[in-house]
Protein backbone atom coordinates (compact mmCIF):
# COMPACT_ATOMS: atom_id res chain seq x y z
CA UNK A 1 0.00 0.00 0.00
CA UNK A 2 1.40 3.44 -0.90
CA UNK A 3 2.07 6.08 1.78
CA UNK A 4 -0.84 8.18 0.48
CA UNK A 5 -3.19 5.21 0.58
CA UNK A 6 -2.11 4.44 4.17
CA UNK A 7 -2.73 8.05 5.19
CA UNK A 8 -6.16 8.12 3.54
CA UNK A 9 -7.11 4.83 5.22
CA UNK A 10 -6.03 6.30 8.56
CA UNK A 11 -8.17 9.41 8.05
CA UNK A 12 -11.19 7.29 7.16
CA UNK A 13 -11.19 5.73 10.65
CA UNK A 14 -10.39 8.95 12.51
CA UNK A 15 -13.14 10.15 14.87
CA UNK A 16 -13.09 13.96 14.85
CA UNK A 17 -15.85 14.19 17.43
CA UNK A 18 -18.48 15.70 15.15
CA UNK A 19 -21.25 13.19 15.92
CA UNK A 20 -23.32 13.74 19.02
CA UNK A 21 -23.60 16.55 21.51
CA UNK A 22 -20.38 18.52 21.93
CA UNK A 23 -18.55 18.28 25.24
CA UNK A 24 -16.12 21.04 26.23
CA UNK A 25 -12.65 19.75 27.14
CA UNK A 26 -9.63 21.58 28.55
CA UNK A 27 -5.99 20.80 29.01
CA UNK A 28 -2.51 22.20 29.53
CA UNK A 29 1.17 21.46 29.56
CA UNK A 30 2.77 20.65 32.94
CA UNK A 31 3.78 24.25 33.80
CA UNK A 32 0.44 25.59 32.48
CA UNK A 33 2.18 28.12 30.25
CA UNK A 34 0.16 26.52 27.43
CA UNK A 35 -3.55 25.94 27.99
CA UNK A 36 -6.14 24.90 25.45
CA UNK A 37 -9.77 23.96 25.03
CA UNK A 38 -11.76 22.14 22.38
CA UNK A 39 -15.20 20.73 21.68
CA UNK A 40 -15.68 17.07 20.80
CA UNK A 41 -18.48 14.58 21.19
CA UNK A 42 -18.09 12.35 24.25
CA UNK A 43 -14.72 10.67 23.85
CA UNK A 44 -15.13 6.91 23.74
CA UNK A 45 -11.96 5.93 21.89
CA UNK A 46 -8.41 7.24 21.79
CA UNK A 47 -5.52 6.32 19.54
CA UNK A 48 -2.08 5.10 20.55
CA UNK A 49 0.51 5.41 17.82
CA UNK A 50 3.67 3.31 17.60
CA UNK A 51 5.80 5.77 15.60
CA UNK A 52 9.15 6.59 17.13
CA UNK A 53 8.18 9.91 18.72
CA UNK A 54 4.79 8.80 20.07
CA UNK A 55 6.41 5.71 21.57
CA UNK A 56 9.06 7.77 23.33
CA UNK A 57 6.70 10.43 24.66
CA UNK A 58 3.89 8.02 25.54
CA UNK A 59 1.27 9.87 23.55
CA UNK A 60 -2.34 8.76 23.33
CA UNK A 61 -4.48 10.96 21.17
CA UNK A 62 -7.92 12.21 20.35
CA UNK A 63 -8.47 14.29 17.22
CA UNK A 64 -10.54 17.36 16.48
CA UNK A 65 -10.88 19.79 13.59
CA UNK A 66 -8.58 22.78 13.85
CA UNK A 67 -11.50 25.20 14.06
CA UNK A 68 -12.71 23.50 17.28
CA UNK A 69 -9.36 23.87 19.07
CA UNK A 70 -8.25 27.10 20.78
CA UNK A 71 -5.24 28.12 22.82
CA UNK A 72 -6.50 30.03 25.86
CA UNK A 73 -3.09 30.74 27.39
CA UNK A 74 0.23 30.94 25.58
CA UNK A 75 1.28 31.19 21.97
CA UNK A 76 2.56 28.69 19.41
CA UNK A 77 5.22 31.16 18.28
CA UNK A 78 6.41 32.44 21.66
CA UNK A 79 5.90 29.54 24.07
CA UNK A 80 6.21 26.37 22.03
CA UNK A 81 8.68 24.58 19.81
CA UNK A 82 7.52 22.65 16.75
CA UNK A 83 9.22 19.43 15.72
CA UNK A 84 8.75 17.47 12.50
CA UNK A 85 10.46 14.33 11.29
CA UNK A 86 10.35 11.73 8.56
CA UNK A 87 7.65 12.76 6.05
CA UNK A 88 6.78 15.92 8.04
CA UNK A 89 3.06 15.15 8.06
CA UNK A 90 2.55 16.30 11.65
CA UNK A 91 3.94 19.28 13.55
CA UNK A 92 4.51 18.04 17.10
CA UNK A 93 4.41 20.94 19.56
CA UNK A 94 6.33 21.02 22.85
CA UNK A 95 6.21 23.62 25.62
CA UNK A 96 9.52 25.51 25.53
CA UNK A 97 9.52 25.68 29.34
CA UNK A 98 8.45 22.24 30.68
CA UNK A 99 8.90 20.11 27.55
CA UNK A 100 5.43 18.57 27.60
CA UNK A 101 3.88 17.70 24.25
CA UNK A 102 0.16 18.40 24.59
CA UNK A 103 -0.80 18.38 20.88
CA UNK A 104 0.26 18.27 17.26
CA UNK A 105 -1.09 19.76 14.05
CA UNK A 106 -1.73 17.63 10.97
CA UNK A 107 -2.95 18.58 7.50
CA UNK A 108 -1.70 22.14 7.87
CA UNK A 109 -3.65 22.66 11.10
CA UNK A 110 -6.94 21.29 9.80
CA UNK A 111 -6.69 18.38 12.28
CA UNK A 112 -5.32 18.63 15.81
CA UNK A 113 -4.11 15.55 17.65
CA UNK A 114 -4.47 16.17 21.39
CA UNK A 115 -2.47 14.07 23.83
CA UNK A 116 -5.16 12.97 26.28
CA UNK A 117 -2.51 12.76 29.00
CA UNK A 118 -2.51 16.58 28.97
CA UNK A 119 -6.29 16.90 29.36
CA UNK A 120 -7.94 17.93 32.62
CA UNK A 121 -10.11 15.33 34.37
CA UNK A 122 -9.85 12.75 31.58
CA UNK A 123 -9.91 9.10 32.64
CA UNK A 124 -8.18 6.89 30.05
CA UNK A 125 -9.46 3.76 31.81
CA UNK A 126 -12.98 4.58 30.62
CA UNK A 127 -12.24 4.60 26.89
CA UNK A 128 -11.24 2.09 24.26
CA UNK A 129 -7.70 2.32 22.89
CA UNK A 130 -7.17 1.88 19.17
CA UNK A 131 -3.61 0.95 18.27
CA UNK A 132 -2.37 2.78 15.19
CA UNK A 133 0.60 1.64 13.11
CA UNK A 134 2.25 5.02 12.56
CA UNK A 135 5.68 3.38 12.35
CA UNK A 136 4.78 2.05 8.92
CA UNK A 137 3.23 5.19 7.46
Amino acid sequence: MSDNAKLEASKATLDLGLNGEPVHYKGACHCRKIQYEFDHSEIKQIRECNCSICTQKGGRFVYTPGNRFHLTVGSLDDDMTAYQFNKKIIKHYFCSTCGCAPFGFAAGGKVIGINVRSMEDFDMKKVEIEYFDGANM
